[in-house]
């Protein structure tokens, strides 16, 4: 019965490693690692598409659901008078404008960052500068076409989403509306100090990688046979806007060369209008990319922020 009882575990042990070993050679030549990639493309796929992309330092998001900016609130702690920055992308939802709008209510000055009418170029100047863009961007030299590049994807890209202007959107000849960069575009003409310190800046987009401005135009050419197709989604413009914008390097070239200069007139401005009327509530409305600079120029005169809060520029 002992000798029965050992043949049978003898049995089974024997039927069990048969069974081991036959599920380890069908894993070993079917299932390659190749099938891994599955899940794990899955996983870290749908990680990186519910990834949300910080731009400006903050002040632009680019969700899964869509692109954000922000209004932040200040308030000077001796005087109590409050400050609002409204960060704006420049085309966007209706909802996202009236929202902007509604905040900027009680601003007893709001300055804005829209060039007063009879400053802006007509349709024929748009039309002739578009096309210059347009025929820079086939240019074989690279550094003639990268700015026109980026110029041309925006203009591009807002007119066949038919994105709501942010211009058609506010009453700018309102009481208490005033241009902040005016005095910018005034000197620019005439300025001759401006002038080279602008020239000066804009040397340095000769310092960007020759690959990254192939990069550039390419994604653009990419982009307009998309727009020509039909194919082109604000999902696209969201990704577009991390491409570009995600390059630090390339952002502060910009900024410090078209941003900077014009923030510091924005706050003289504001301390103009502080000294001369004492406005309790003022309002600021500008391009998100100027935020965090105009931000820190506000903190230097004392201001505290209390809250901020996220604006839904685009739904995808």
């Amino acid at each position: 019965m002992r000798g029965t009882c050992l043949y049978e575990h003898l049995i089974i042990w024997a039927t069990g490693t048969i069974l081991l070993l036959w599920v380890f050679e069908f894993w070993r030549k079917w299932m390659r690692f190749e099938w891994l990639l599955v899940p794990l493309c899955l996983f870290f796929g749908g990680c990186f598409m519910n990834q949300e992309h910080s731009l400006f330092w903050g002040e632009f998001v680019v969700a899964p659901d869509g692109i954000y900016t922000y209004a932040h609130y200040y308030e000077h702690p001796a005087t109590k008078r409050r400050v609002i920055f409204v960060g704006m992308n420049h085309g966007g939802d209706k909802e996202y404008f009236e929202s902007a709008a509604k905040i900027l209510e009680d601003a007893e000055v709001v300055l804005y960052e829209d060039l007063p009418r009879d400053q802006n170029e007509d349709e024929s100047e748009a039309r002739r500068s578009a096309e210059e863009d347009l025929h820079k961007l086939s240019s074989e030299n690279i550094d003639e076409a990268f700015y026109p590049a980026i110029r041309t994807y925006f203009r591009k890209v807002r007119e066949y989403l038919r994105l709501v202007s942010e211009g058609s959107m506010f009453d700018y000849s309102k009481s208490g509306w005033e241009s902040g960069d005016a005095e910018f575009f005034v000197r620019l003409k005439s300025d001759e100090t401006l002038h080279r310190f602008l020239g000066e800046q804009q040397k340095n987009l000769i310092h960007i990688a020759p690959e990254r401005k192939r990069e550039v135009v390419k994604y653009v050419k990419r982009a307009l046979k998309g727009i020509e197709s039909g194919r082109f989604t604000k999902k696209d413009l969201g990704d577009g806007f991390v491409f570009f914008w995600s390059d630090e390097n390339l952002v502060s070239i910009i900024l410090d060369a078209l941003g900077k200069p014009r923030d510091e007139i924005v706050l003289g401005r504001f301390d103009k209008i502080v000294r001369e009327r004492n406005p309790r509530v003022v309002g600021i409305k500008f391009g998100a990319a100027h935020i965090t600079y105009q931000r820190k120029l506000l903190e230097q005169r004392g201001y505290v922020l209390q809250r901020s809060v996220k604006l839904k520029n685009l739904s995808f």
